[in-house]
């Protein structure tokens, strides 16, 4: 009886370490973090092409065989007899054959550099003939291309009228053309008008000839005065150069007298004079004037607008 006892306690011993240990284990396994599932990829599949079979290669028939072709030779042309015939010398050196007029007479055209005596020679006659026949004074006045007429070999000719030896014919002299005119035609340049005997100029030039630079125009300015230095309105500043006339301007009392020339800078000389207003009558000095194409920039030297002013004498 008591043995059957430790048999139970063991019993109860063994059941309590095996429930021991899986409690141990649960709780292991419970304290691990739970495992992150892991997506299996899906297979890739790679298309391999496969080639198919490779086409035959074609070869090109060979050549065809050339024929050979028979060369027939030229049948020789029958020559007359005497042999075969040289070729004509070439036309631009063969002398023209004479051509037979009436009478037994020809006509011949002289070439290059021949002579009358050579042509005399070649036809059997003489050159007093051919000359009386052509009506020529002079043996050397043939020309190239000439026609004479070559009489028969001891044909008695009259006296003939003698014949002008062709002349080579001239260029018209060109016709002389008048030239034209550019720009401003040019006019008679006014003759200052002398004033009566005895009297002298109302108006002369009041200071030295100042100027201004302009790269835009060119003309002359300046002003009029009386004796008491008053603007004097109502004449005629005129401006001219040789062989133009010319620009002008009348005076006023609320401006200087101002005489544009060239929308640009120009040179040259100029002269400049009063007027009356009805510009016949002469009636200051004639001032001379320069104005220059460069320098022409503000503040250079250059002079296009020259400023002359006049006064009245006393």
């Amino acid at each position: 009886m008591k043995g059957r006892h430790w048999s139970i306690i063991a019993i109860l011993v063994l059941l309590n370490y095996l429930i021991f240990s899986q409690l141990v284990v649960l709780l292991i396994e419970s304290s691990k973090p739970a495992p992150t599932p892991t997506r299996t990829p899906k297979p890739t599949f790679t298309h391999t092409f496969t080639p198919g079979p490779t086409p035959p290669t074609l070869t090109p028939p060979p050549p065809p065989t050339p024929t050979a072709t028979r060369v027939v030779p030229p049948t020789d042309t029958p020559t007359p007899e005497g042999g075969p015939t040289s070729p004509p010398p070439p036309e631009a050196t063969a002398t023209p054959a004479p051509v037979e007029t009436q009478a037994g007479r020809t006509t011949h055209v002289v070439q290059s550099g021949e002579s009358l005596s050579q042509i005399a020679q070649r036809y059997g006659v003489s050159v007093e003939a051919i000359m009386q026949a052509n009506g020529l004074e002079d043996p050397s006045l043939i020309q190239t291309g000439q026609t004479l007429i070559i009489p028969a070999p001891g044909e008695v000719l009259p006296t003939a009228t003698p014949r002008p030896a062709t002349a080579t014919p001239q260029p018209a002299p060109p016709t002389a053309v008048p030239p034209t005119a550019t720009g401003i035609p040019p006019t008679a340049t006014p003759a200052p008008t002398e004033p009566p005997s005895g009297s002298q100029y109302q108006y002369r030039l009041g200071r030295s000839v100042t100027c201004t630079p302009n790269c835009g125009t060119t003309g002359v300015k300046g002003t009029v005065y009386d004796v008491n230095a008053n603007y004097v309105p109502g004449l005629i500043v005129k401006v001219w150069a040789d062989g133009w006339c010319c620009g002008e301007d009348e005076t006023s009392i609320y401006e200087p007298y101002e005489v544009m020339l060239f929308p640009s800078a120009k040179g040259g000389h100029w002269y400049v004079a009063v007027y009356s207003h009805d510009g016949s009558t002469q009636l200051s000095d004639v001032v001379d004037v320069y104005t220059d194409y460069e320098p022409c920039e503000p503040s250079s030297s250059g002079c296009q607008w020259p400023v002359v002013d006049f006064v009245a004498k006393w």
